[in-house]
């Protein structure tokens, strides 16, 4: 949770759906402001000479619940 210079406050909360170590993460996505948008958001790290790039995916039912989120 975080809070704002203004006092807003923000919080997410989840339940992890799938979990393949070290290179992927699976879990539900819920904005408590918004808690009828679940999304799935997967993280996936890829090791390279290295470097390790992430890669996150957030992904929502449908356009109309992506969008109000921005």
């Amino acid at each position: 949770m975080g809070v704002f210079p203004d006092g807003v406050t923000c919080a997410f909360h989840g339940t992890y759906l799938d979990i393949e170590r070290p290179v992927r993460m699976v879990e539900t996505w819920v904005f408590e402001g918004r808690p009828d948008d679940e999304a799935v958001e997967t993280t996936t790290l890829h090791e390279e000479d290295g470097v390790t790039t992430m890669t996150t995916l957030l992904a929502f039912r449908d356009r109309s619940s992506r969008d109000s989120m921005f």
